[in-house]
């Protein structure tokens, strides 16, 4: 799949899959980020709206989904920007 847009300047985009199980709705981040807008969150194919889908805790070190995702479906966390 082809890049749609400017390309970054600099770096790249980190990605995170999550392991769905029906009934876990914290997951631990692989980066801290400022703010639930720094993610670009996928859930089964379908992007996610911040704030509403999920939230962070822990000072943005975890993802905190409203509903459990469910077993089986792709949950990919798109990382925008980290904490510095």
């Amino acid at each position: 799949m082809s890049y749609i847009g400017k390309e970054p300047v600099a770096g790249i985009f980190e990605k995170q899959l999550l392991s769905a199980d029906s009934s876990t709705t914290s997951f631990a981040l692989n980066h801290t980020v400022g703010s639930e807008s720094s993610l670009l969150v996928s859930v089964g194919g379908v992007v996610q709206e911040p704030g509403v889908a999920y939230n962070l805790s822990g000072g943005g070190s975890n993802i905190v989904f409203t509903a459990a995702p469910t077993n089986g479906d792709r949950v990919y966390v798109h990382f925008l920007g980290v904490a510095q």
